[in-house]
């Protein structure tokens, strides 16, 4: 449900009259993750989709007897039977969608609609089965606390607190005491909504305002940052966020200094200028940042590395540069590099660390959305 929260606000005018489905558990290959949710009118308005049309017409029935009866109700999809063309995921795979009625879903909404749009850190807790009520729960990710969810969900909750912390939407399972074999007693699911990940772009160019207006797509928080006033302007950077005119490396110590940049982040260095590129580099590459590049030619490059190598570098740490930046695909214009950086760091951010092992999916095995490489490609 997060991620269209603000917009169910038009919802709440009429909440006997709509109903939210959400993605609640997947498995093989589905067109869209746990989370994905979409509003559903007692007319048959519809805001949103939770598939790509495969379940969409049995969602919004189960939708509208859901706000008629006043239930949540769990429904299940595969794949459909015999000829395969009945409600069902033609791609082969299954989910299940949570259906609630905006009346149940009101309180938790306001109150995610009101939390701050530029710090929100909060988690919206659904049981999905088990002896409680349907009621959602809002909590707090910076003061929630192991008792809290025990008197919110029930005993054995507060094993789940870190689960809880860590962020995305997933279902947890609430077991009888005794350990992971016992069994499972609730149902839980949880999304937890925390800021957008920061992508800093260092250097007003071409290429950056064309990886600003990308990077939007990507829903990230960009912030350009350039020492020269005549470049570092919001009219060359529409899609930014934020434009800064300061020099980079103290732009770069001041959001490490305030906590704006983690493992989620990340920087793009553009500025093809050692006196910049060099301290910003060596600052943020001994950070848990989740990705760093750095444009250039290869002989930039070589020439980069050995003076951040002289300046006391740890080798461990260079490899983390992303540079010559991008993914081989052919680019050449500015929007083509900015698709070319923004799949490196899609990459790298998912868990692909070594970018070489990215193949086409169909050389890959398994579902789509969780595919690995096939051994042998068939040519």
């Amino acid at each position: 449900m997060l991620d269209r929260v603000d917009e169910y606000r038009s919802c709440l005018a009429e909440p006997d009259q709509w109903a939210i489905a959400t993605v609640a558990r997947v498995s093989g290959s589905v067109p869209r993750p746990v989370g994905t949710s979409m509003a559903v009118r007692a007319d048959g308005t519809t805001i949103g989709s939770v598939s790509a049309g495969c379940v969409e017409g049995a969602v919004v029935d189960a939708s509208l007897t859901a706000i008629e009866t006043g239930r949540a109700v769990v429904q299940s999809y595969g794949y459909g039977d015999d000829d395969g063309l009945s409600v069902g995921l033609m791609c082969g795979g299954n989910l299940e969608v949570l259906v609630q009625p905006v009346a149940q879903l009101e309180p938790a909404l306001r109150a995610l609609l009101d939390e701050r749009r530029d710090r929100p850190r909060s988690a919206l807790l659904r049981p999905l089965r088990g002896p409680r009520s349907q009621r959602p729960i809002v909590v707090d990710l910076d003061t929630v606390t192991a008792a809290q969810l025990e008197r919110e969900i029930g005993p054995g909750a507060g094993a789940l607190l870190e689960q809880v912390r860590h962020g995305g939407s997933s279902v947890l399972d609430i077991r009888e005491t005794g350990g992971p074999t016992c069994n499972v007693v609730q149902q839980v699911l949880v999304q937890s909504r925390r800021a957008r990940p920061c992508l800093v772009i260092y250097g007003s160019n071409d290429y950056a305002a064309a990886l600003c207006s990308a990077a939007a797509l990507l829903d990230r928080y960009v912030v350009v940052c350039d020492a020269r006033p005549v470049f570092a302007t919001p009219q060359r950077h529409p899609g930014a966020d934020e434009v800064v005119c300061e020099h980079p490396a103290d732009h770069l110590r001041d959001q490490l200094l305030r906590g704006r940049l983690d493992s989620r982040s990340a920087v793009v260095v553009l500025t093809h200028d050692p006196r910049y590129d060099l301290p910003v580099l060596d600052e943020i590459l001994r950070t848990p940042v989740g990705y760093v590049g750095a444009m250039g030619s290869r002989r930039t490059h070589e020439r980069r590395a050995q003076e951040l190598l002289h300046g006391g570098l740890p080798r461990e740490c260079l490899d983390r540069l992303h540079s010559p930046i991008g993914l081989n695909i052919g680019a050449r214009t500015p929007a083509e590099v900015a698709v070319s950086i923004l799949s490196e760091l899609l990459a790298v951010t998912s868990g692909h660390r070594d970018v070489e092992d990215i193949v086409p999916l169909r050389a890959t095995t398994g579902s789509v959305h969780g595919a690995r490489r096939a051994r042998e490609v068939v040519r």
